[in-house]
């Protein structure tokens, strides 16, 4: 049973297809099939394929025809790029183990937690979730607990205080951003995140640079008020410590 649907490629984002980019292409699409019909046991393969195919330079979408990440995801993975976007990232920092003790969920909530902590991870190596402690309120006591006795809700709520916004010191840059990259269907997988008055930018296609610099000028926003550049020097020190967090996948 194939779970792959091929087409011509999207008027909105040419690329010249070569031979070894439809068949790293076609390798991945096999990988995600034979990950697909094995279920729940093979969901590292499943998106670690899927990543392969989001992280290539350019895009492996493109080469299927599809216009972005958004498309291929719907229409490859059956599902919705807000989710496919959190798995793969789970299947990109966590091993198979992992994946099994904690659940993706739980997951991805951690990672989430860890970003809004120490800032954007580099993806270099996977993150020590087994020696993750976060600070949970329980019986109205705040406590470190480890990933394994959080729950979800718990992991949720404590990355909300994290990036609860302070009085004057961000930014709308992000919101605009969003909406002006919004506006074009190729950008449409486009990630963007403000943090201590840095504003990133990820899963932006190679071959959608020039319309992504032209959104980026035509987007209006203020900047921050320069008391802000204090959260940034603070942001740089707290992010010291997430190397403590990275162990070899092994």
């Amino acid at each position: 049973m194939s779970f792959v649907t091929r087409r011509s490629p999207s008027p909105d984002v040419l690329v010249k297809v070569d031979a070894k980019l439809k068949a790293l292409y076609e390798r991945s699409l096999g990988a995600i099939d034979d990950a697909t019909s094995r279920g729940t046991s093979a969901f590292d393969e499943r998106w670690e394929a899927a990543d392969a195919i989001l992280s290539h330079n350019p895009h492996l979408y493109v080469v299927g025809g599809y216009k972005d990440a958004r498309e291929f995801f719907r229409e490859v993975m059956h599902e919705e790029a807000r989710t496919a976007f959190r798995w793969v990232r789970v299947a990109r920092y966590a091993s198979p183990r992992e994946e099994e003790t904690f659940g993706p969920t739980l997951l991805d909530a951690a990672i989430s937690y860890m970003e809004a902590k120490y800032g954007p991870v580099d993806g270099s190596l996977p993150l020590a979730f087994e020696r993750l402690k976060l600070p949970i309120t329980r019986g109205g006591a705040e406590r470190k607990v480890p990933l394994a006795e959080c729950s979800v809700l718990e992991v949720v709520a404590a990355t909300r205080k994290l990036r609860k916004p302070k009085p004057g010191g961000r930014s709308h840059a992000a919101d605009a951003f969003v909406e002006s990259l919004g506006k074009i269907a190729s950008l449409g997988g486009v990630q963007v995140r403000e943090r201590a008055g840095l504003v990133t930018f990820a899963n932006v296609p190679v071959a959608a640079l020039d319309r992504f610099v032209t959104a980026l000028r035509a987007a209006s926003w203020e900047p921050a008020p320069v008391g802000g550049t204090k959260g940034a020097k603070g942001a740089k020190e707290k992010s010291k410590p997430a190397r403590t967090l990275r162990r070899s996948r092994g």
